[in-house]
Parts: structure tokens; sequence; C-alpha cells
């Protein structure tokens, strides 16, 4: 008489790989990255426009402060922290002429993770976080003419400033991205008093 055999368990789901999230993106693609934010690629460039205004001046400025801009980005990102360094170049394309350099960094989170009972995790490529630069800021000379037919000439200066801004950043593909920048907070100090700007920019990221 043949004995009977209860089969074999079956075999266990395979464990999720420790370093790993399945992240979804604007453009509709789903893949397996790592880490979160950058998605392997370390390395960014970005295009950036944007507007500003000066929420407090020195006493004895004239004329409207709004301003809008268009800058250039790079960087690069740290690790699996979201720490990122960058270093960029803008200026105003309309308004008071300026122009200015940045070096700073960023740390973004994506708080859209979220962990399966299984230990899998999945999220949306939404990444948010505080970054902080400083830099030199140039006043660029400016020829006026008033009505009377006098001209005003007045000269470029140079000054220090440092300021913060929050980053909302929206994954189209990993390596594509949506970059913005709220607040823009910049303080100028100059002689005749500190310049306060505010503002915000957005633009494209290309991560490799």
């Amino acid at each position: 008489m043949s004995q009977f055999m209860p089969p074999p368990p079956p075999p266990p789901p395979p464990q999720p790989a420790k370093n790993e999230v399945t992240m979804n993106y604007l453009g509709g693609s789903q893949k397996a990255v790592w880490p979160p934010y950058t998605a392997g690629k370390p390395v960014f460039l970005t295009a950036l426009l944007g507007v500003s205004g000066a929420a407090s001046s020195p006493g004895g400025a004239a004329g409207s402060s709004g301003a809008f801009a268009f800058g250039v980005r790079g960087g690069y990102a740290i690790g699996a922290s979201g720490l990122e360094l960058f270093a960029g170049l803008a200026g105003n394309v309309a308004g008071p002429p300026a122009l200015w350099v940045d070096v700073g960094g960023r740390w973004l989170f994506s708080p859209m993770i979220r962990t399966a009972p299984d230990g899998r995790k999945e999220g949306f490529s939404f990444h948010v976080g505080p970054e902080l630069f400083l830099g030199p800021f140039v006043r660029l000379g400016s020829t006026v003419t008033a009505p009377n037919g006098v001209t005003y000439e007045g000269r470029s200066t140079g000054h220090f400033s440092i300021g913060a801004a929050l980053d909302l950043v929206f994954g189209i593909t990993p390596s594509l991205r949506i970059d913005t920048q709220l607040g823009n907070l910049r303080f100028v100090p100059t002689d005749d008093g500190t310049i306060v700007l505010m503002g915000a920019t957005a633009g494209l990221t290309y991560r490799f």
C-alpha cells in the first residue's frame, strides 16, 4: 500500500530588495529605483524662469521692483539622504537689471512613499524640502532719461546675498523633473540698507 504524502508547501514570496522603491511618475511610467529622489541619477542640470519683487528696500529706492528672471543650475546629490549641492547663475530679463551667482544645498524628502505589509515600498515621485544659498549679487548700471531730457547713469554695484526657499520637485520620468522654488527669500545688504527680495521660480531638470 502506498503511503500518502502531503504536497510540499509553496515557496515563500520573494523578498523585496532592501534598497528599492517602485516609483510612479507623471509621465505614466512605473519603475523600481533607488534612491527615491535621484533614481540613481545623482547629477542634474536645470533651466529656470521666475518672478520676484522687493519685500523691503532702502528708503531712497525708486521705481518698480518687479522682475522676470532666467537662470541655470547644476549640482550633485550625495548618497541616498536627499541632500544635494548646487551652483547656479541667473539674472533679470525684465525689471531692475541684476545678475547673481549662487552656491548652496537642499535637502529633499519623499513624503508619498508607503510600505506595504510585505515590506515592498511604492510611491509617487514628489519631493519637497528646504534650500539655502549664498553668493554675489550685482545690481547692474542703468541709464534713465528724465522728462526734461536729463540723462542719469547708475553704476554697477556688487553685494553679498544669502537666502532660502521651499523646493517642490515632481518626477515626469526618472530623468526629467519639474523643479519649483517657492518664497525665494533673498537678503542683499547694501550701503543704503538691506534689500529683501521674494519670488518664485519653476523649470525643467534633467538628471543623469
